[in-house]
């Protein structure tokens, strides 16, 4: 690829990186919901938690996207991504290290079971932490607006 077409790449991503970021916790959000009350997994006290960063994502990024008044949801979306991947970090933690758990979650839905476990690594926790991590990206290289 020419440095001119990575360029325009770039550009094209700052130029639309709040509506990226807000598809990404769209996406995330559904596939949570999706998880839970299609296929029947019970999220533990760490997936709330990390459901309380997302699903609000969802809804600030798209609106500010469409209302063009991203410079505040710019921000508040860095921190509640910022927050929501520590959690995902936390929680990826416990499953692979279950004796560390010491109570953070009930008796009936451990924060250490691993619903998912892909390709050795991939869990839950871990595509959340993806998801959290792709929306912080977007929004620090997105073009900050006049709002």
């Amino acid at each position: 690829m020419a440095a001119g077409g990575a360029a325009e790449w770039i550009e094209s991503f700052r130029a639309n990186g709040i509506w990226l970021a807000g598809v990404v916790a769209l996406t995330a959000t559904v596939g949570s919901l999706l998880y839970s009350e299609m296929v029947g997994f019970e999220p533990c006290r760490l997936c709330w938690w990390q459901r309380y960063f997302m699903y609000p994502l969802a809804v600030l990024l798209l609106g500010a996207a469409w209302r063009k008044a991203g410079g505040w949801a710019r921000i508040i979306g860095l921190y509640a991504a910022l927050i929501g991947a520590g959690i995902s970090v936390q929680h990826y933690w416990l499953q692979r290290h279950p004796e560390l758990e010491g109570g953070s979650c009930s008796i009936d839905v451990p924060c250490s079971a691993a619903y998912i476990w892909r390709l050795g690594f991939i869990s839950i926790p871990y595509l959340a932490f993806s998801a959290f991590a792709l929306i912080g990206v977007l929004l620090w290289i997105a073009k900050p607006s006049n709002s």
